[in-house]
Order: C-alpha cells, then structure tokens, then sequence
C-alpha cells in the first residue's frame, strides 16, 4: 500500500471518530438540557406554565403612534383588573371612535387578543401614574382570575415593551400587590409569570 493510500485512510478513521464524538456530545447535551428545562406544565396549584411568546402584537402596530415613542418616557408597567361591566375599557374604545377615553394604554381582552387603546396611540400618561405603561386585563363575568391564554398575552407584551422602552422586570407591577381597592385581586397571581420577562 503506499504512503498516499495509508494516509487517506487514517484520516478517513480520524474523521469518523470527531464526528462520532460530536453526535455524542450533542446527545448528551441535549439529554442534559432536558432534564434541566421540562417543556411540560409546571405541577403546581398556584403556578402554572407559561409560553413565552401568545398573540403578540406586531412590532408595527405597537409603534404606530400619533406622537414618537419617547423611551425615557416610560419608566415601568402596572397591570390592573378590569371589570366587564366597565365598558371604558372594551375594544370598541380603542384607537379610534368618539367614545370615553380608556384609562389604560393596552387591554388583554377575554379573548386574549392584544387591543391598543387611544391612550397609548397619543402616548399619554395617566394622571397619577406618570411614566407608567397600563395594562388592563378583561376578565370574564363573575371571574377573578386571567386566563392562561390571558397570562400569556400579558407575557409577550410586557416583553416587547422592555424591550421597546428599556424597562426592568423589577418596575412591572400589579396593581393589586400596592393595596389598591380598585384592583382587589391579582389577576395573574396563580401564573408563574415573571419567570419569562426580561431582566
């Protein structure tokens, strides 16, 4: 055999043997990472699995705004409770249309869907929450609680808006935890929400 031959061959085993080890390595690291991080819902009563991204608003639509989106502007997001029978808040209210002005910028319908309202398309602060960002979720008739679509909707937005407007997770608050009689119960309390906001 000469030298050429014998060469190709060692290096055809060479080459076998890097690629076995890599299959290997990314198997195992694979197995690794799932053992860590379960897609699976989390066996809690209080806590319960959330995606990290649901029925996001497009980037375009948050950014269409009579007035340009001042970042140092907002300095933090509140979540509040809305009730159905307020009908401030409903979607007919939002970004158009004669009726009252919504005390929120972003309301979480019972649908989940995203509705932006005419507050936050005028980028104005609500009297005693300046720099604040209102979020309103709409529960349900006779219900106290988000629904998990719900959650998840508040999850993908809040996230846009600290990516948006350089906001911490640690000024996201829910109205209810300040001792507010307005916003009696935390709507969100049985998620494990903040876990998927950003840092």
């Amino acid at each position: 055999m000469s030298k050429t031959a014998k060469k190709n061959t060692v290096d055809r085993t060479r080459v076998t043997w890097v690629l076995a080890a890599l299959v290997a390595a990314m198997t195992m690291g694979t197995m690794v990472l799932g053992i860590l991080e379960p897609n699976k819902p989390i066996l809690s009563e209080t806590t319960t699995y959330l995606a990290a991204a649901y029925n996001r608003p497009s980037r375009n639509s948050i950014s269409k705004t009579d007035i340009p989106i001042e970042k140092e502007r907002w300095q933090g997001v509140m979540i509040h409770t809305l009730a159905q029978e307020n009908e401030t808040y409903t979607l007919p209210c939002l970004a158009s249309g004669s009726e009252p002005a919504p005390v929120v910028h972003f309301v979480i319908c019972e649908d989940a869907q995203i509705g932006i309202t005419k507050k936050w398309v005028n980028q104005a602060s609500a009297a005693n929450t300046r720099g604040q960002i209102l979020i309103g979720i709409q529960l349900a008739q006779g219900h106290h609680e988000a629904t998990l679509e719900q959650a998840n909707a508040v999850v993908a937005l809040v996230k846009d808006l600290q990516s948006r407007c350089r906001i911490s997770a640690s000024r996201v608050t829910v109205h209810a935890k300040k001792g507010s009689s307005h916003c009696a119960d935390d709507p969100l309390r049985s998620y494990n929400w903040r876990k998927y906001l950003l840092n």
